[in-house]
């Protein structure tokens, strides 16, 4: 199937990648943190630029939470605690995803 110019990868193509060890870090909404506490603490904490952390901040709000950066719990553990000062997070596994070409 070719999805906007792009072949889809064929399901028997695709795996789940169990055993990454990835983790993510998820950010969750509150009534008390303002916009730009939220954005200027993900900026300051995973690296992104203004315009990726106002979008991570605009999912927090209106989805009630989202997937803020990837990778190892050592790196993901102090970013977690700095934004903790502003909004509940957590560390989850990336066992999720799914393993192909469009990641």
């Amino acid at each position: 199937m070719v999805l906007n110019g792009t072949e889809a990868p064929v399901l028997d193509d695709i795996e789940l990648d169990v055993n990454s060890g990835r983790k993510a870090l998820r950010v969750y909404n509150n009534e008390v943190a303002t916009w730009l506490q939220i954005t200027t603490v993900l900026m300051e904490t995973t690296g992104c630029d203004e315009q990726e952390a106002y979008t991570e901040t605009w999912e927090i709000h209106n989805f009630g939470h989202t997937l803020v950066h990837f990778g190892s719990e050592s790196e993901l553990e102090p970013m977690a605690i700095k934004i903790s000062k502003y909004a509940v997070c957590e560390i989850v596994d990336e066992f999720w995803r799914v393993k192909c070409n469009l990641i």
